[in-house]
């Protein structure tokens, strides 16, 4: 598995452009951790682990998930059952839940179920406050609910878990009391060292 991790203590930073947005994001600028992987990771295994730092970063959960082929099986349904609010763009959704519970695990069961890596694009994370949704910005182009426009967004975000093509994950956290005891409850779990 690779590993790159972007620590603004260091001064590491990581940086996406967001095209839509004509908006750079900046870990070292906003102040968050990243931990950037590339290889399987089974993540429903460290629901827990990512549970604690949506509720130590966050006021509510929320996850996107933008599909990549037809589903055999109906998510949208699914995440408006575990999700207090869904709302949709373009085939994309964003839904929020409560920090408190056990909806971080059945969300990333949710995804095993509907073809893991194979399913779409998947952001789990907490937020500060809600989203902003994304818009059309021409007849052809749009924004979609993705790391990209939660990232444009970093003011809110607590933390987000992006599980993307390829077997790329991306996990970005504000730090918090006691960072480093969970931050080592993490890795070894991954297989990872520091």
């Amino acid at each position: 598995m690779q590993c790159e991790i972007y620590d603004p203590r260091n001064g590491k930073d990581y940086k996406i452009t967001n095209s839509h947005y004509g908006v750079e994001f900046s870990s070292l600028d906003c102040g968050f951790f990243v931990l950037q992987l590339v290889g399987e990771v089974a993540w429903l295994q460290h629901a827990e682990i990512l549970n604690r730092c949506i509720q130590q970063t966050s006021k509510s959960g929320f996850v996107t998930f933008a599909r990549w082929l037809p589903q055999r099986l109906d998510v949208k349904s699914r995440l408006e059952a575990e999700c207090d609010r869904l709302h949709e763009f373009g085939h994309t959704f964003c839904g929020y839940f409560p920090v408190s519970g056990d909806s971080v695990r059945r969300i990333l069961e949710l995804r095993a179920e509907a073809g893991e890596w194979d399913s779409g694009e998947w952001c789990i994370g907490g937020c500060l406050d809600d989203l902003t949704a994304p818009r059309r910005l021409s007849m052809f182009r749009s924004q979609h609910w993705g790391l990209p426009h939660v990232l444009g967004q970093s003011e809110k975000i607590g933390c987000v878990l992006a599980l993307e093509e390829m077997l790329q994950t991306t996990l970005l956290t504000r730090m918090f009391d006691n960072f480093d005891r969970w931050l080592h409850d993490l890795v070894p779990s991954l297989s990872i060292g520091l």
